[in-house]
């Protein structure tokens, strides 16, 4: 939400330089005839243009099971064929999805190369894609999350109590998924690990899209060869426009008269109003501040991970956010 309100001004401000595009069938991008329509809404183009997308931008991201256009499909029709095959007079067989899944496109199988920036690398090549990653604090985020989606400030109370159980919640579940199976497989699938992680609140769905790193590692993988991939905090986006902008002119190789970006909100005044928009009606009154307590909790969660990410980039100020 927050960097679409920092990239996208720079991004049409340029249009003499840059087409925007929408790209239908990211919903489905890896199941039936979503990936044809993707590739389908960018044809060959004659100028000199750069051609880009925003769209889904948060579903490409991060990926997890329960995703619209989820990686899970793959498994799930190896798992039919194997149901299908063994299945006895009585019905019985013994296959098991998450088996399907590790022989397919995990652990055991071709593990990353069928992850979604692997998929995206195998459509266009390498050589002329460039993906810009904006990233926020991933606290922030959280808290952004918890009073937008009313399943989560209507079932734990819309008051800064209910916004620490709900982070308390999430962290032990996370913590308890990650000592048993790892914190990547975790990130990935971690509502299809077992019957604990399926009923844990909303699997852990928002606290997962804000670690980062397990995510930003595949698309370095894919394309971040030094040349393919940028991350920005949207942090630096909104409160330093000019080295902001001169870092993504210089990335995408545009002209040096595109550099400027517009000045913005800050971003303390744009994190402060993501706080009282409501995805699904009103009813909670204004939101109340985050406990020192909770601020803690979850920078300490997301604190190696932070680091993680700032080793991966070579870049410390995601170290900072801790």
């Amino acid at each position: 939400m927050l960097a679409e309100d920092a990239i996208l001004p720079w991004l049409e401000k340029h249009s003499d330089q840059i087409e925007m595009r929408g790209s239908p069938g990211c919903f489905n991008l890896w199941r039936n005839d979503g990936g044809l329509s993707w590739v389908k809404a960018w044809p060959a183009v004659a100028d000199s243009r750069l051609h880009l997308t925003v769209d889904c931008a948060a579903k490409l991201l991060t990926w997890h099971p329960e995703y619209a256009g989820r990686y899970w499909f793959a498994a799930v029709d190896a798992y039919e064929e194997c149901r299908h095959s063994n299945a006895t007079s009585a019905g019985s067989h013994s296959c098991d999805i998450l088996r399907a899944h590790n022989q397919t496109i995990g652990t055991e199988g071709t593990g990353h190369e069928a992850t979604p920036p692997f998929v995206l690398r195998a459509l266009y090549g390498r050589q002329h894609v460039k993906i810009v990653l904006t990233l926020r604090n991933p606290v922030d985020r959280l808290e952004t999350a918890f009073w937008f989606h009313k399943q989560f400030w209507s079932a734990k109370s819309p008051t800064s109590a209910g916004m620490h159980a709900y982070a308390v919640e999430q962290v032990e579940a996370f913590h308890k998924c990650a000592t048993a199976h790892g914190p990547r497989r975790c990130a990935f699938l971690f509502e299809r690990l077992g019957a604990e992680q399926a009923t844990v609140f909303w699997h852990c769905n928002h606290l997962i899209r804000g670690l980062y790193w397990p995510f930003v590692a595949e698309w370095a993988a894919a394309f971040g060869d030094g040349r393919g991939m940028h991350v920005l905090r949207v942090e630096d986006l909104l409160d330093e426009p000019q080295l902001a902008g001169r870092k993504l002119s210089d990335f995408l190789g545009l002209a040096a008269s595109a550099v400027p970006l517009p000045t913005l909100r800050s971003y303390a005044s744009a994190h402060a109003a993501s706080l009282n928009v409501s995805c699904c009606g009103g009813g909670r009154g204004p939101p109340e501040p985050m406990l020192v307590a909770t601020r803690e909790l979850l920078r300490n969660f997301y604190s190696p991970f932070n680091v993680q990410l700032a080793r991966l980039l070579r870049e410390p100020a995601f170290e900072r956010w801790a």
